[in-house]
């Protein structure tokens, strides 16, 4: 997870004109990344493993600050989860 989160977070810090291929890679993955995502937030809550749990969030939070706008997309998913 932790390898995940650093390259999305070096995509992040690229420069403007690597900046759109990069978030085409993203978003090519997204639908799978946040199926996951959600999966593995779901059993981490059951469990009560915060480890997990605050892995998955900077992962989220990585990620919709890379793709942006798309995030509107799977917001209604994740938010059931954040109570």
């Amino acid at each position: 997870m932790s390898t995940v989160i650093n390259f999305v977070n070096g995509l992040n810090q690229g420069d403007d004109e690597e900046e759109e291929d990069e978030t085409q890679v993203i978003q090519m993955y997204s639908q799978e990344l946040f199926e996951t995502l959600v999966t593995l937030l779901k059993k981490a809550i059951e469990v009560s493993y915060e480890p997990l749990q605050e892995e998955v969030m900077n992962l989220l939070s990585a990620v919709a600050q890379l793709i942006d706008k798309e995030f509107a997309k799977y917001y209604n998913a994740l938010m059931p989860l954040m109570l």
